[in-house]
């Protein structure tokens, strides 16, 4: 059995910008679309391939699942382990980035004393996990407290500190440090591979937090050498939701026994006795990791199907990663710099960092809004509104954040938007914050079409 055939979208090179969007993508005509980074979104030829799949895989579904799909699933490991620069047998794809995240921690075999390292702005859901990995084992975690944004030395020395200072005393050792690629919100460009590197020298793993890497900037993940890291394809690569490239290092890959969920594929220990000998698979392919996430318990295994669509659709109709990766940065950059001119406000920078930031999609631009006579309870209600409201009233979605006592808008680079699309933002953006600041938002609220759940006094 074949996949199936190109589509009649065709892959015809098009210009960034409008062209771009209202050729190959699917966006609602009214919506303004600023927030890429979130979810992601994949062109018509990538969704028309994933569609012929759904339609292959109903088909035969037996056949799809036993011989078709793990064929496509080879190939597509290989094309994301090209793109990453590691061996195809170190990587391997999951749903999302918190089934990566949790398997990880859930598979170390936690010693008590052992440490976590995170820092404020490790995604939330990663603190979560953090939360449960402490409840179901001795394990604990600590942040590394620093101020927003940093320096590259600064980062690196908190973190080191933070190392040296736990693993001083007798009872607690630093075992794994978690550093991202990019942070979520605010978007922020981070000194990963010095981090793997600090990791390196302290001997404790490092679980680098890719959502934001792959199809954003380059990875060589055989220069870097990260014990763990895992990157989402859903966001920056074009690919359906939900689709995560998972690489444990060979130094490493003992660690990982299960999925998750745990299926087939699991090797118990020898004196397991629920098991009988001739129960448990005996791997088939060159790499264990592969083997056993080859077939996770029955999901929707297309998204990662289709990944050579995705990549073809960015090599042929969007030039290569080089011209993506030109064309998003300075489209994200030069639109924060107008939308800053439109807010009165200014575009965050990472200390001593001004060149190395700029390869980032994700730029993050200061609201006009005075926090000094609001409580810490009021910043969710505040959110809620600026975001609902901006969906209500003016068909788009602002990513916030609160950082150092200040809101910030996070905008991102895209091929489908111009700098113009992100000066409207702006001024939609401008008009929500002056309700904020002049209290009409309160009354607002109370609005049936912003949807809230709560009672507004």
């Amino acid at each position: 059995m074949t996949a199936p055939q190109d589509s009649k979208s065709g892959l015809n090179p098009c210009p960034f910008g409008q062209s771009m969007r209202l050729q190959h993508f699917g966006f609602a005509p009214t919506y303004l679309p600023l927030n890429h980074g979130s979810y992601g979104v994949s062109p018509h030829y990538v969704q028309e391939k994933l569609h012929a799949l759904h339609k292959v895989s109903n088909e035969r579904p037996t056949v799809f699942m036993k011989w078709t799909m793990p064929k496509m699933q080879a190939e597509s490991r290989a094309a994301v382990a090209q793109i990453l620069c590691c061996p195809v047998d170190d990587l391997v794809l999951v749903p999302n980035n918190s089934t990566a995240s949790d398997l990880i921690l859930r598979n170390v075999n936690w010693k008590e004393g052992d440490v976590i390292l995170y820092h404020d702005l490790t995604y939330p859901a990663l603190k979560k996990a953090l939360c449960h990995i402490e409840e179901i084992s001795p394990v604990r975690a600590e942040k590394v407290n620093m101020s927003w944004p940093v320096s590259d030395d600064d980062l690196e020395r908190h973190y080191e500190e933070a190392i040296l200072r736990i693993n001083a005393e007798t009872s607690r050792q630093v075992r794994m440090l978690i550093i991202d690629t990019i942070t979520s919100v605010p978007g922020l460009l981070l000194p990963w591979e010095r981090m793997c590197a600090l990791a390196r020298r302290h001997s404790v793993y490092s679980l680098v937090d890719g959502a934001h890497g792959i199809g954003h900037i380059d990875i060589d993940l055989t220069a870097a050498q990260p014990d763990f890291f895992f990157s989402a394809l859903h966001k920056w690569l074009f690919v359906p939701r939900g689709c995560t490239a998972m690489y444990v290092n060979p130094r490493v890959c003992h660690l990982i026994r299960a999925t998750l969920p745990i299926s087939h594929s699991f090797q118990p220990l020898p004196n397991c006795t629920i098991m009988s000998l001739d129960e448990v698979p005996t791997p088939n392919t060159t790499s264990s990791l592969a083997e056993l996430f080859s077939f996770v318990a029955t999901q929707d295994y297309c998204p990662q199907l289709v990944i050579p669509a995705a990549l073809a659709f960015r090599k042929q109709v969007c030039g290569g990663e080089k011209a993506i990766q030109k064309y998003c940065a300075e489209v994200a950059w030069k639109g924060a710099e107008a939308a800053a001119e439109v807010l009165g406000t200014e575009v965050m920078h990472i200390p001593d960092a001004t060149v190395r930031e700029k390869a980032c999609f994700l730029v993050n631009v200061r609201m006009p809004i005075s926090l000094s006579k609001y409580q810490r309870a009021d910043l969710k209600e505040i959110f809620d509104y600026i975001q609902r409201a901006a969906a209500v009233d003016f068909d788009t979605f602002f990513q916030i954040a609160y950082v150092s006592d200040t809101f910030w808008w996070r905008i991102s680079g895209q091929v489908y938007i111009e700098v113009k699309d992100i000066v409207k933002g702006a001024e939609y953006l401008k008009i929500l914050c002056a309700r904020v600041r002049d209290g009409s938002w309160i009354e607002d609220r109370k609005r049936k079409s912003l949807g809230f759940s709560i009672e507004v006094e």
